[in-house]
């Protein structure tokens, strides 16, 4: 029956299937803390640009009241995006930092945005640890999963698998 469930519930929907509002919240609060320990990397030459802690600011606040309001989400969620892509091309650590802040308040939408933040740690330890992407991408994860409650585990973890699929192949290779 749960694999019938989830067939029909949609990539987002799985989440609630073993899943409550707490533990969506609670996977909000994980994925605020995890885009900002990437933050520093976009703050340390673009500090003056507020936009990626703002959208943390906003998924916080979601997480303190539950009080979800699209067009809150949208207005922090975007320009978080907006700053990335605003970075110099060659500094993608700062480019990835600002889009996980993005994708961080997307999870307050919908539980699946907490891997972008995932995705998005992964390529900038990648690009910080070029010689040894593969441990450098293994103690990344470590430290995701020493933060997450063990009831969120498999279901992160599997999204994570997922979401590893669909990272460049030359990075993929390289994390086998």
């Amino acid at each position: 029956m749960p694999e019938l469930r989830k067939r029909y519930l949609g990539k987002h929907q799985d989440f609630w299937i073993e899943h409550n509002t707490i533990d969506h919240r609670v996977l909000g609060l994980w994925a605020a803390e995890y885009a900002e320990r990437l933050l520093p990397y976009f703050e340390g030459k673009y500090g003056k640009d507020t936009r990626p802690r703002d959208a943390i600011k906003t998924l916080r606040e979601w997480v303190k009241t539950g009080k979800f309001n699209m067009t809150v989400i949208r207005a922090a969620a975007l320009p978080a995006h907006a700053a990335a892509k605003l970075v110099d091309k060659e500094d993608k650590a700062a480019n990835y930092a600002a889009h996980a802040a993005g994708q961080a308040l997307g999870t307050a939408h919908g539980p699946t945005h907490a891997i972008g933040v995932v995705v998005y740690s992964i390529r900038l330890v990648a690009d910080l640890h070029p010689t040894d992407v593969k441990k450098a991408v293994v103690q990344e994860l470590d430290w995701q999963t020493q933060r997450l409650p063990q009831n969120l585990q498999n279901w992160v973890n599997a999204w994570i698998e997922r979401a590893i699929q669909t990272l460049p192949k030359d990075l993929r290779k390289q994390l086998d």
